[in-house]
């Protein structure tokens, strides 16, 4: 089987997402719901509860969805499952929860990528700034400092740049409201 007959019958496949489930993911419920559970995650102390919600949530609409906007609420409310940052090694048992995520994450780029990638307006910018953060004060500062602050260089710089054009490539637009009224 070739690569267009695969991606055709996965499509097919999870073409048929009930209009209810995309509905409810793009709805004031949805919202208030994620909220409420995050909320009494970080007030209880739980941050478990609130975790598994959000590895869970994640992994089902990147499998049956091929919009990313419902994602976006989830990338705001994660740190608030985060009440203590003195237990964050407590969290390291949940590598293996996010496994599923992973493999939803690399499902998801593979079987509804575009048909076109494109870098959007900002695509070029984004790349300069992404080199200029990897590449500042290489040449003043000592090579330990610089790599002591590569991490943040790279999350700054590379990671906000995937972001970007996953967000400009995978974004379809919410079908129910706009994306912009959505997101705020």
């Amino acid at each position: 089987m070739n690569a267009i007959g695969f991606k055709t019958k996965m499509l097919a496949a999870f073409d048929k997402t009930p209009k209810w489930l995309t509905k409810f993911f793009y709805s004031d419920l949805y919202l208030g719901m994620l909220a409420a559970v995050i909320l009494a995650s970080w007030i209880s102390g739980i941050m478990l509860i609130g975790l598994v919600t959000v590895i869970a949530i994640a992994t089902i609409l990147l499998v049956v969805m091929d919009d990313i906007a419902p994602l976006i609420p989830l990338l705001f409310f994660v740190a608030f499952c985060v009440s203590d940052l003195n237990e964050l090694l407590a969290f390291f048992p949940l590598v293996y929860c996010m496994i599923p995520l992973f493999v939803a994450i690399v499902f998801h780029l593979i079987v509804y990528r575009p048909a076109h990638f494109s870098f959007g307006e900002l695509g070029i910018s984004q790349i300069c700034v992404s080199i200029a953060l990897l590449t500042a004060g290489c040449t003043c500062i000592s090579l330990a400092r610089w790599t002591g602050a590569l991490i943040y260089s790279l999350l700054l710089g590379v990671g906000v740049l995937f972001v970007y054009l996953v967000w400009i490539n995978y974004t379809k637009g919410a079908p129910y409201t706009k994306t912009s009224a959505y997101i705020a």
